[in-house]
């Protein structure tokens, strides 16, 4: 996941995980599975027998950059942290692409100019559910009539399963890499969509339950230098935010309707479905 760290006390994370890019795996960054999604749902704005499309990519994530955009296409991709932008967009040379840096509560776009808004994990990386409505209110006003969000998102369910219930899956080796249970744990910590999930308390969680991490990477068959990815949440004041789908279709009333929404099959995908959004008439 890359994205927009609303909130100024995520900045540090921000920059452990640009670091640490090239360590995330899915279902933290989208996969192959994820990018077929997104282009069939995009696929519309994409479809104007020549004709101008502007893009709009929410955060920097390269797979989305990659994408095989229109010619026509004039891209552009907005992401708060400057570690993120200068770590991981890689452009695109075969159309009109640019990054910015900047809020997504403010976007640099016209009104009314963007066919099509994509994003991975949009609204985890904003403070709290509170920044959720404004988010949405500024793609309304980005938006084209006809325009399009294509978002993954990741989802809690309910019942909330619980930390222990996290450790004893790793135990059982029913855990796959640490891109899923650094996911898994934070979603665990989360005390309302509100306030979030604490990311110095999901390190300190692991820290305690694996003190020894040369003996835990022996165990699961995990590279150290991806165990130590969860480092990038300790000493940090941040938090993520995990919403229901109902809670995400509530700050988007009145203003988007969610008219699909999709997932893979790899690990975790039934917490990270990608929504199409489309403007309320």
């Amino acid at each position: 996941m890359t994205g927009q760290a609303d909130n100024p006390e995520n900045r540090m994370t921000w920059s452990r995980n640009a670091r640490d890019w090239a360590l995330i795996r899915s279902p933290l960054r989208p996969c192959a599975e994820d990018l077929a999604i997104l282009r069939e749902l995009s696929a519309p704005a994409w479809d104007k027998s020549g004709e101008r499309c502007v893009g709009l990519i929410l955060g920097v994530t390269p797979e989305f950059a990659a994408l095989p955009w229109p010619p026509s296409t004039t891209l552009l991709a907005v992401d708060r942290s400057r570690q993120m932008i200068d770590a991981v967009w890689p452009g695109n040379d075969r159309i009109l692409a640019a990054v910015a840096q900047g809020l997504w509560q403010h976007l640099p776009v016209a009104s009314g100019s963007v066919d099509l808004a994509v994003g991975d994990g949009c609204l985890t990386a904003l403070a709290s559910a509170r920044e959720y409505r404004r988010f949405f209110e500024q793609l309304a006003l980005a938006l084209a009539p006809q325009g399009r969000i294509v978002m993954r998102s990741f989802v809690r369910l309910e019942p909330q399963e619980s930390m222990a219930d996290v450790f004893e899956a790793v135990e059982r080796g029913a855990i796959g890499n640490m891109s899923t249970l650094k996911w898994r744990l934070a979603m665990a910590a989360q005390t309302s969509v509100d306030d979030g999930a604490s990311l110095r308390q999901v390190h300190r969680a692991f820290c305690e339950r694996w003190p020894d991490r040369d003996a835990l990477a022996s165990r699961v068959g995990w590279a150290r230098a991806a165990i130590d990815t969860i480092d990038a949440y300790e000493n940090t004041p941040g938090t993520y935010a995990f919403p229901t789908l109902q809670e995400i279709e509530r700050s988007a009333r009145g203003l988007f309707s969610i008219d699909a929404v999709r997932h893979g099959s790899y690990e975790l995908a039934e917490r990270c479905p990608t929504l199409l959004l489309r403007p309320v008439s």
